[in-house]
């Protein structure tokens, strides 16, 4: 045995580090060939005949039923004041002066479209919360397109023109 030991002193001194780190990941390979690859293999089968008898089942499952889309909340025609009046609500709020506006009404397919344009001008934070509390307040009113700009970049304020679509029930406006 004394042997055996002195020659396996021999043979690490002659590999040094790097032949004994070589060493030990060959038997470390070696084992996981021997033991791992056949228990993952065989595991790795087993699911897959788990996901090929799910897809059968759900292969003989009729399709659900799509749900209902949920309907646009649609405002009443004569409440558009009252819409309106919580835009000018919202933006006072936020501390913003609404001085003009542009509002066209377009009908068509039972639905009015109450095209509002409003040019505003502040800081970023009010603005923001404008538009906020303008959506939230209103489920009918709609953001088409935002635009943002400064003359300089170093400037605070913000000019901004927003334009809105307030959805509206034409069955309300009879």
């Amino acid at each position: 045995m004394r042997h055996i030991w002195d020659w396996a002193l021999w043979v690490a001194a002659r590999l040094g580090r790097p032949g004994l780190l070589g060493l030990a990941l060959l038997v470390g390979a070696s084992f996981a060939q021997q033991f791992l690859v056949p228990k993952l293999a065989a595991e790795t089968q087993a699911l897959r005949t788990q996901i090929a008898a799910v897809q059968a089942r759900r292969a003989q499952q009729p399709e659900p039923a799509a749900e209902p889309a949920e309907a646009w909340p649609l405002a009443d025609a004569r409440e558009t004041p009252e819409a309106i009046g919580r835009l000018f609500k919202a933006a006072s709020r936020a501390g913003l002066a609404l001085e003009a506006g542009e509002y066209h009404l377009q009908s068509g397919q039972g639905l009015l479209r109450y095209q509002i344009q409003l040019p505003l001008q502040g800081r970023y934070l009010p603005l923001r919360s404008f538009l906020s509390d303008s959506l939230n307040g209103n489920p009918s009113l709609a953001l088409d397109s935002l635009n943002l700009s400064r003359e300089r970049v170093e400037d605070a304020e913000l000019k901004a023109v927003l334009r809105f679509t307030l959805y509206l029930d034409a069955g309300g406006a009879r």
